[in-house]
């Protein structure tokens, strides 16, 4: 019932307002509305109380242009046998976008590709993206505890933004 009231409310206003406009000085889209626009235009009171059936005489304002996007993808591998038990805590990789440009700093997304770790070893890993930047990026394989042995760790990483 609300709906069907603010449907007939909306509609009785537009009507009401057409009404206003058409009996103002003529019917927009007439003939006579085509053929002397530009004289029309310049009265400021047409442009106050006939703006949206009317039109505002103006060029309506352009769109803005959607930002022109990029992604770019790559894999990383990290060192051989850098996260074993007796290998260090991090292993850190630098990707360079290469010729490429981001306008600012992209949306970067990590995945896991391969593990190879050691059969009989607990399984302790953790990947992120540091120092991200619009010409590249760190991949940090990192791993904890002393039983951690893993062999190496493959990923694949998408870099996503606007085009510089």
């Amino acid at each position: 019932m609300k709906t069907a009231l603010a449907v007939l409310f909306a509609s009785l206003a537009v009507s009401a307002y057409a009404d206003l406009c058409q009996n103002y000085w003529w019917k927009c889209g007439s003939d006579d509305w085509v053929q002397n626009k530009e004289t029309k235009c310049q009265d400021e009171d047409v442009r106050k109380k006939c703006p949206l059936l009317c039109g505002v005489c103006s060029e309506p304002e352009p769109e803005p242009k959607p930002a022109e996007m990029q992604a770019l993808s790559g894999s990383a591998i990290s060192d051989y046998n850098a996260l074993s038990s007796g290998g260090t805590k991090h292993n850190v990789k630098t990707i360079s976008f290469g010729s490429l440009r981001f306008k600012s700093p992209p949306t970067i997304v990590l995945g896991t590709s391969y593990l190879d770790t050691h059969h009989g070893a607990n399984i302790r890993l953790n990947i992120n993206y540091q120092h991200v930047t619009t010409t590249g990026f760190q991949i940090n394989f990192g791993k904890w505890g002393s039983d951690t042995h893993i062999y190496q760790v493959g990923v694949k990483w998408m870099a996503i933004g606007e085009k510089a």
